[in-house]
């Protein structure tokens, strides 16, 4: 372990493997570093702008879609998709004023795109966490294809009764 140490009459730094405690401030690198993260670890979920009461975790964008008078938005909690298990929210929010929509009975059909071929889709019906915030976990298991295409259909009926059905792409690694 070194330690840097700082004298008191001016500010320079320099390195020493003993700590000299009367004239001298004495810090720690591997103290310091186990210090920061445990203050990241603890104020870090206070400070997230999770978009659900209920996660804990930060929600980042993976891929959105503007219809006419909403924004559908696809996040992760790392900003992507990965073959295997992967838990996402779809969030519905008004294209002018970017408030929640309340809409019902959401679900994504994944669909993998191999060419101009779609496979058969993988369905998923979503939680609702909050006003306009459906969330859930979709299996796409191992991918062959390196990045994997797909469509994700997210069907849902809006405030009017309306069954909607919108087209998203992205892209697996």
């Amino acid at each position: 372990m070194s330690f840097f140490i700082r004298n008191q009459s001016d500010t320079t730094w320099r390195a020493t493997a003993q700590p000299r405690f009367p004239t001298a401030t004495c810090v720690s690198i591997g103290f310091v570093s186990m210090l920061m993260v445990i203050g990241n670890t603890l104020l870090l979920p206070l400070s997230l702008f999770a978009q659900s009461a209920t996660s804990l975790a930060p929600q980042t964008l993976v891929v959105s879609k503007r219809t006419k008078s909403s924004i559908i938005a696809m996040t992760t909690s790392d900003g992507r998709m990965h073959g295997g298990k992967n838990r996402f929210c779809v969030v519905f929010q008004k294209t002018d004023t970017k408030e929640s929509v309340d809409v019902r009975n959401v679900g994504v059909d994944f669909t993998l795109l191999v060419g101009r071929i779609q496979e058969a889709p993988i369905k998923v019906q979503l939680d609702r966490e909050q006003t306009g915030n459906y969330c859930g976990q979709v299996d796409l298991s191992k991918q062959y294809y390196v990045p994997a295409s797909y469509y994700a259909f997210a069907h849902y009926i809006d405030a009017s009764g309306k069954k909607k059905r919108e087209r998203i792409f992205l892209r697996v690694q």
